[in-house]
């Protein structure tokens, strides 16, 4: 018995052998697989942080190269992009590994590939990615850039909406560098950073569309400013050339003619401050708070009576205020602008000036339509507008703008059918 026990161990002892090799390798594989994975997961996860918030294409390219070469130790890698109205690839950036370190190449526009020439061309033109383990046994493979020993390429395209943007390329001076693992990785890639892609492009689009109507917004706005104080000049001009208009009148008329351009000028300088967004320059001035009034109601007093609108001033405020004039007047015809235009058929507006602890308080009341609270709530906005065909919006938020540099406040209360009024405090001048 023992003898046969032996002759037993002896012929189990290569399968117990084999198998060891077998369990061995299916480890091997399996610790390998697990590797993968979790370089997979890695990859994935540091791409979705540098790009959830990226909306510059520039950025976009550095932060995937990086993480590329970084995760996959390759010696070089590139992204290039489509331009679709050519039908060719251009070099939009680059990185490599050297001695030194890694550097980085963007926006080069010197390498240029046609579509279905070379192997990216091909990835672009199928939309579809291409693994060569042998460049030399390639016939697909052009011949490669300067400085740049290629033995392995892997390249996949940039597709977003099945709209192709663009290929990555990893390049290896070392054949079979490259597997089909790391192939599937990288279509992962190229998916996010495709993604990414278009994001910045329809943020960059946006961007420019909203530039382009901010700048037709702010030329509209200045035509329909410029149009009532033209149409003033242009009536006072014609009652000058009378030859009946006493000399008095035409000296009254050259006044006001002088006054009108003044605000004009510093009207289109104020429009085009307030499109820089810087704060404007203020001329400040100490004066009685009842000569804002009386050196601005008289040129309104014409147009609101063509209007038939009763325009009614009164100040309770003998003191002093430290203004600019000619904003504060801007002030005033902006806002009791907006009133008339609100009374198409006629109506009531009130400036009322009075004193509340150490402000001075301006109200201008209407009893036109109203406004409605969704629109009141935001009615300070640039470009929002109610119940004026041709405004825009930018008036109120000037308005507020020039109040607020003088250190005070706005508000406006409204209430459909019964009409609006305006509030504003400003401190008022110490003794």
């Amino acid at each position: 018995m023992p003898i046969m026990e032996k002759d037993s161990e002896q012929t189990n002892c290569p399968d117990y052998s084999k198998n060891l090799e077998t369990y061995s390798k299916m480890l091997v594989h399996a610790n390998r697989n697990f590797e993968e994975k979790v370089k997979a997961l890695s990859i994935i996860r540091r791409l979705g942080d540098s790009l959830l918030y990226a909306q510059d294409l520039n950025k976009i390219a550095r932060e995937v190269l990086s993480i590329i070469i970084e995760e996959f130790e390759t010696e070089f890698c590139s992204l290039m992009v489509l331009n679709h109205e050519k039908k060719y690839l251009r070099l939009f950036a680059a990185t490599s590994r050297t001695e030194s370190g890694t550097k980085y190449f963007d926006d080069s526009g010197e390498i240029f590939l046609g579509l279905e020439e070379g192997i990216a061309g091909l990835v672009a033109s199928m939309k579809a990615s291409i693994l060569s383990k042998d460049t030399e046994n390639d016939q697909r493979f052009l011949p490669k850039p300067k400085g740049h020993l290629i033995r392995s390429l892997l390249c996949v395209p940039l597709v977003a909406r099945d709209k192709i943007l663009g290929v990555i390329n990893l390049a290896s001076p070392i054949k079979d560098d490259f597997n089909e693992e790391e192939e599937r990785i990288m279509k992962i890639v190229g998916d996010q950073t495709a993604l990414a892609m278009e994001n910045a492009m329809l943020v960059r689009e946006r961007v420019r569309t909203d530039r382009f109507s901010t700048i037709g917004n702010m030329a509209a706005t200045i035509v329909h400013d410029i149009k009532n104080p033209m149409a003033k000049l242009r009536g006072f001009t014609e009652l000058m050339a009378d030859p009946t208009t006493p000399q008095e009148e035409r000296e009254e008329f050259a006044q006001i003619i002088v006054s009108e351009i003044e605000r004009f000028v510093a009207m289109t300088e104020e429009l085009m401050e307030f499109a820089r967004g810087g704060e404007s320059k203020l001329n400040f001035e100490t004066m009685p708070a009842e000569d804002l009034i009386n050196g601005t109601i008289p040129f309104l007093k014409r147009d609101f009576s063509d209007a038939k609108i009763e325009l009614i001033s009164t100040m309770e405020f003998d003191g002093l205020i430290n203004i600019d004039f000619q904003k504060f007047q801007r002030v005033i015809f902006n806002l009791t602008g907006n009133a008339k235009d609100a009374m198409p058929k006629g109506g009531k507006v009130t400036v009322r000036g009075f004193q509340e602890e150490k402000f001075f308080v301006l109200s201008i009341q209407d009893s036109g339509q109203g406004i409605p609270q969704k629109i009141l709530e935001k009615i300070f906005v640039p470009f929002v507008t109610y119940g004026k065909r041709k405004g825009t919006g930018l008036g109120l938020a000037i308005v507020k703008k020039i109040v607020e540099e003088h250190g005070g406040t706005i508000q406006a209360f409204s209430e459909e059918g019964k009409g609006s009024e305006f509030i504003i405090r400003v401190p008022v001048k110490k003794e």
